[in-house]
């Protein structure tokens, strides 16, 4: 998955030796007023992150989960074996995508990529 022109690049930086976590603020800016997020969101990891041993954590207590009906958390890793990738080195923008479900009636899906720039510190 390449990175659209328009994601939301996240401020934080991640070291390849971190597990940290990331919200994705979805209010004004895929949810309508008073929308919230309904259901499980569908988190995916880009290829590019995936190919160097990056994931979303998935095992309690770092699921994925909705806070305050309109932001996305989630926790990523990267796994031992790639924490010294060269690539990491000279930094890689991870794409993650979030699918949604809303609160209207009918209910909107709503897509979103995110980035998650990654550098060896």
């Amino acid at each position: 998955m390449s990175v659209p022109a328009l994601a939301k690049h996240f401020d934080a930086f991640m070291d390849p030796g971190e597990r940290l976590e990331y919200q994705a603020d979805l209010a004004g800016n895929i949810l309508e007023a008073g929308e919230t997020i309904t259901g499980t969101p569908t988190i995916t990891m880009g290829a590019e992150g995936t190919a160097l041993g990056m994931s979303i954590l998935t095992v309690a207590p770092y699921q994925a989960a909705v806070v305050n009906g309109t932001s996305i958390k989630m926790w990523v890793e990267v796994d031992v074996a790639n924490r010294n990738n060269p690539a990491w080195f000279s930094g890689v923008d991870v794409p993650v995508q979030i699918t949604i479900d809303t609160s209207n009636v009918p209910s909107r899906r709503r897509e979103r990529t995110v980035v998650i720039h990654v550098e060896q510190q």
